[in-house]
């Protein structure tokens, strides 16, 4: 169930719907099974697994105006609007395809690694995760926003969700239990913060990292200068998910995080999530 935040209100891609869940509650259809989604300027982006493309909704009208196909058997998941494109991930090609933010044309690829799920985007990268391999790939972009050089780097068992900090890039290890801090300066892991049970989404929160875990869902406040859990905050009792995959977002002063079993969507105030020693 991913979440985007849009114009003050959180939209939710329910896969098993299928259909976006909009501001007002209403249901749009945008194809099977919608996984996740990214604001651009012409409206949200939405990766549409089971068809194979990409659908843009326009905010105002609350409508499919366009789609963008990745071709034959393309299996679209995570994705990113940074400048002038949109950058998704083809689990099944093991690839990243640049498009156009406004016409959905594809502007390039790039291979990635076994199983690729999720994809952030910092100042001059790209991360991806490889969920099979264990790996995240740097992809290093052109100054007009291309592919560029790609590195490969071993991380931890079950790489998922991925966050870009000012000095660190923080990666959820759903297998380890763990969150992983590599170094972009060394493209190596520095850091690995045990504990985080059933890792899986993981978003920056001002100057904090929180990761969420999907048994609960519970929520782990990082320092990510110090690499240490300062909170730990339970929202529920469920188990890890059984289908699908839990996200989070920030929309205003409120925390969401969905949790894809039962099916529910949880909010808290940010100002909740737990300090130091809590």
């Amino acid at each position: 169930m991913g979440l985007v935040a849009v114009e003050g209100h959180a939209w939710v891609a329910v896969a098993q719907g299928p259909y976006v869940r909009l501001a007002d509650g209403r249901r749009l259809d945008v194809g099977a099974v919608p996984l996740r989604m990214a604001v651009a300027p012409a409206g949200v982006w939405v990766s549409v697994f089971g068809d194979g493309d990409l659908a843009l909704v326009d905010t105002a009208g609350n409508r499919v105006i366009r789609r963008a196909h990745l071709g034959q058997g393309a299996q679209p998941e995570g994705l990113v609007v940074a400048g002038e494109s949109v950058y998704v991930v083809d689990q099944m090609g093991a690839r990243v395809v640049r498009l156009d933010v406004r016409s959905g044309r594809v502007r390039g690829q790039a291979a990635v690694g076994s199983g690729p799920r999720l994809i952030a985007a910092g100042d001059s990268a790209l991360w991806v995760t490889n969920f099979v391999d264990d790996t995240v790939t740097r992809i290093q972009l052109t100054a007009d926003g291309g592919l560029g050089r790609r590195v490969t780097i071993p991380v931890c068992r079950g790489p998922q969700g991925v966050v870009v900090t000012a000095a660190r890039v923080l990666v959820a290890c759903t297998h380890d239990d763990a969150v992983a801090v590599i170094d972009p300066r060394t493209d190596r892991v520095n850091d690995t913060i045990s504990g985080i049970d059933s890792a899986d989404a993981v978003i920056a929160v001002g100057q904090r990292v929180v990761a969420i875990g999907a048994r609960g869902p519970t929520a782990y406040v990082i320092d990510p200068a110090s690499a240490k859990v300062t909170g730990r905050l339970a929202l529920d009792a469920q188990g890890t998910a059984a289908d699908g995959n839990v996200d989070a977002v920030v929309v205003g002063d409120q925390l969401w995080v969905t949790h894809p079993t039962p099916g529910w969507l949880y909010h808290l105030p940010v100002s909740a999530l737990p300090e130091a020693g809590s």
